[in-house]
């Protein structure tokens, strides 16, 4: 008797305590921030792991990491990249396909830029050409917050050209990008900046442009044998290929000319500019008291040195070294403040990429790898051979549309092209790439890339419909290395979560770009879209 008795009395307690559980409200952040470094190609935090002391380090060490993250579609350019992160959807939903793409207009298909608009300006420059986000055909996790709750905001800002309006599409939203050395916007979004961008491009940004830094190398001697040796002969202008660099040597002429033009250009160069980035982050949670309110907002942050030096020294490179120990450092400062100011239980992060990187073809070469660096005669020649061979049919004619591929895949370069109609047979497919092409791919939206002419950057491929997968490892030449294909060195990414009820650990599951924001909606308790492709990917108890 007494023994059944000790069993109800527990039995009644464990009763009463899942019930006490249940009535506790789940504690949500009051900010989600979204940290994607523009072509941080997986691999390399790993790699440079030693060095790090800051960010990255609390990062790796305190977030949950995803070790196989990957892109899923075929086009990995930042344009789709960045919507992708920010919807939770393929480019065939969301519509940015290219950063530039065939848009069928009128019974032909016309090559169209992805975010240029002619009826909207540079906030402040009437002339400039004018930008939107009104391709977009999806709502982003930013408006997902705002929608949720009218007290929420959010603000979206970058480093790179029109970075953060890949983020934010609702009118009126805080959406800011770093052009000719000031944080600027669209009409679309704002008819006056308010005062804190004002003061901090009038006050703040002239003083760290005024005497530009000499980049000099802050990466440890005895680390410097973990990237490439710091000169090659491929990198940059091939003339400045060395630590230090600096503004005099590299931008000397512009700067005796123009001294304004050089300063701000030397500030987008360098790394100066996504340190800079950060802090105008800062200023931007302070003057709208993001996180600091009772609801939720969203901040999102786009640094693009990683890719502009990748683009231009190599992923590998000493340069790109560089700039990720000094955005461990930056980033470090930027975690610390938002544990002072916020809370470090009241936000939850995500590190990723839009997309991945290639190694240089010339040091794959080196390498005793195969790579193969396409010239511009070679890539004319084969677009005036096949434009010769459809000539004079319609832009939407099937038979252009075969007699092109027929043509394209003669060429050694070429291992597939995929017609119209298999672009968009959803049906399974033994061919491993074709989703991953699909999912890049709308029947009025048809992507340039990977392969377009380097004199009038078009593709007569493009512009019948079809798509083009060369074979992995040929890259054009249109920079020193460069992405855009569907192999795994452009479509694997780092992805972390951080902060506010996220354990540490390591995840080897696979995860994927499209489900960065309806993972971080999930935790902070933001309804997604029942459609949206992604989905949540950490569990509640991780």
């Amino acid at each position: 008797m007494i023994k059944k008795f000790i069993i109800l009395s527990i039995s009644i307690s464990l009763v009463i305590l899942n019930l006490s559980g249940c009535s506790q409200k789940v504690k949500r952040p009051k900010l989600i921030v979204q940290l994607s470094i523009d072509g941080l190609k997986a691999g390399l935090l790993e790699r440079y792991d030693k060095v790090f002391k800051y960010g990255f380090r609390k990062l790796l060490d305190e977030g949950l990491k995803f070790t196989n993250a990957n892109v899923d579609h075929a086009v990995t350019v930042s344009q789709a990249g960045h919507v992708t992160i920010a919807t939770g959807d393929h480019p065939a939903k969301h519509g940015i396909v290219d950063a530039a793409f065939y848009s069928t207009i009128n019974n032909e298909r016309v090559l169209v830029d992805c975010v240029q608009d002619s009826t909207e300006h540079i906030l402040g420059y009437p002339k400039s050409k004018g930008v939107s986000p009104r391709q977009i055909l999806a709502s982003s996790i930013a408006g997902w917050v705002t929608d949720n709750d009218s007290k929420s905001k959010s603000l979206a800002v970058g480093t790179g050209y029109i970075s953060s309006l890949l983020y934010s599409y609702k009118k009126n939203s805080d959406v800011y990008w770093n052009m000719g050395g000031k944080y600027l916007t669209s009409t679309y979004y704002k008819n006056k900046y308010p005062l804190w961008v004002q003061d901090f491009n009038d006050n703040i940004l002239p003083k760290i442009k005024e005497n530009p830094e000499v980049w000099a190398n802050t990466v440890p001697e005895k680390y410097r044998g973990l990237s490439r040796p710091d000169t090659a002969f491929y990198e940059g202008d091939k003339i400045h290929t060395t630590f230090p660099h600096s503004i005099n040597d590299e931008l000397g002429d512009l700067l005796k000319k123009s001294p304004e033009r050089a300063k701000s250009i030397w500030f987008g160069w360098t790394p100066t500019s996504d340190i800079t980035t950060l802090k105008f982050a800062e200023t931007g949670i302070d003057s709208m008291k993001l996180g600091q309110r009772n609801t939720t907002d969203y901040l999102a942050i786009i640094l693009s040195q990683v890719d502009g030096n990748s683009h231009y020294y190599g992923p590998m490179s000493m340069e790109v070294f560089d700039i990720l120990v000094r955005l461990d450092k930056a980033i470090g400062e930027f975690i610390n403040y938002l544990d002072e100011k916020v809370g470090r239980d009241n936000y939850v992060l995500a590190l990723t990429a839009d997309h991945g990187f290639p190694e240089v073809v010339e040091y794959k070469q080196q390498q005793n790898k195969f790579a193969r660096r396409l010239k511009k005669d070679e890539i004319e020649n084969f677009f005036n051979t096949i434009e010769k061979s459809a000539k004079g049919l319609s832009d939407l004619s099937e038979e252009r549309n075969n007699l092109i591929i027929k043509a394209a895949k003669k060429f050694d370069f070429i291992a597939d092209v995929y017609s119209y109609s298999e672009l968009s047979d959803k049906n399974n497919s033994t061919d491993k790439y074709l989703s991953l092409y699909q999912n890049s791919f709308r029947k009025d939206r048809v992507p340039r890339l990977p392969l377009f002419s380097l004199e009038n950057f078009g593709t007569p491929i493009g512009k019948a419909g079809a798509m083009v997968r060369m074979e992995e490892g040929v890259m054009i030449n249109v920079d020193v290395d460069t992405h855009g294909s569907v192999y795994d060195y452009d479509r694997k990414i780092p992805l972390i979560f951080y902060g506010s009820s996220i354990k540490p650990g390591i995840n080897k599951n696979e995860a994927h770009i499209i489900d960065v924001s309806p993972t971080l909606a999930h935790i902070a308790g933001v309804p997604v879209p029942g459609d949206t492709d992604g989905k949540n990917i950490v569990d509640d108890n991780n």
